[in-house]
């Protein structure tokens, strides 16, 4: 087990801990996440070979993997409305509707979601897309986060919340058979 062995870089792996991160023991809103022994690693990596510390990291993994089970895994994400492509929507009812000669063609490309949520992040390359909750690992849809261009800038300019999905793939049918 990775985890039980002196390589400080596997436990901080696993664990998601962060030891360059500064310890602030005044004003931690964290305190309730952060345990003890993550703190003392991040003063002092070479307690990774006490025997406390170790036996403490080992329940930390066992606790983790319970809560794993039972569906609670803490991820860097939020909720958000699953929208389908607007433009996508407007050109279809001008085109079936009012008779207009267009093509339907959107402004989410295929394998993509549009999210002002995500363009505000770093590192958002990529995102998962689920249902919540999340049932069955065929919910799951990985998705690349598009990047704002002269036409998403125009069209959803005022749209702050919700995931912009294209109507060129499968998401919404991955993500529990959503009708949007």
């Amino acid at each position: 087990m990775k985890v039980n062995s002196s390589d400080i870089q596997s436990v901080v792996d696993l664990l998601s801990l962060n030891l360059d991160e500064e310890i602030e023991m005044e004003n931690r809103d964290d305190e309730k996440y952060d345990p003890r022994w993550s703190m003392a690693l991040k003063a002092n990596s070479d307690l990774i070979n006490d025997k406390y510390i170790r036996e403490l990291i080992i329940q930390e993994c066992k606790g983790r993997m319970k809560k794993a089970k039972l569906g609670k895994i803490i991820v860097n994400g939020n909720f958000q409305y699953g929208v389908s492509d607007p433009i996508a929507q407007m050109q279809f009812i001008a085109k079936y509707h009012a008779n207009a000669d267009i093509e339907i063609k959107g402004v989410i490309e295929a394998g993509t979601i549009y999210s002002s949520y995500w363009l505000n992040k770093e590192n958002h390359d990529e995102v998962v897309v689920m249902r919540n909750p999340c049932i069955d690992r065929n919910e799951l849809a990985k998705r690349k986060v598009m990047e704002d261009t002269e036409e998403t800038k125009k069209w959803f300019q005022y749209l702050h919340s919700g995931i912009i999905l294209s109507i060129f793939d499968l998401t919404a049918l991955g993500c529990g058979g959503a009708n949007l």
